[in-house]
């Protein structure tokens, strides 16, 4: 017999809260020089978006990764 349970699921991070969430990894089930690779990467992207790079929110994809930086 299957057991039923009402688990509350959790909602979506946001950009900030992806990366609190691996940082908090770093050292222990991530790489320290991928974390810092990633966080270094999320930096100068969001500082692209927020300079108002053109083309960026041409797809579906990219608005939304814009929608998530800003």
């Amino acid at each position: 017999m299957r057991r039923l349970t009402r688990r509350q699921t959790l909602g979506a991070l946001g950009a900030q809260g992806a990366l609190d969430e691996i940082a908090r990894a770093e050292g222990s089930q991530l790489d320290p020089e991928v974390v810092d690779a990633l966080t270094t990467a999320a930096a100068r992207l969001r500082t692209t978006v927020r300079s108002g790079a053109v083309g960026l929110t041409t797809t579906l994809r990219s608005r939304r990764l814009v929608e998530l930086l800003v």
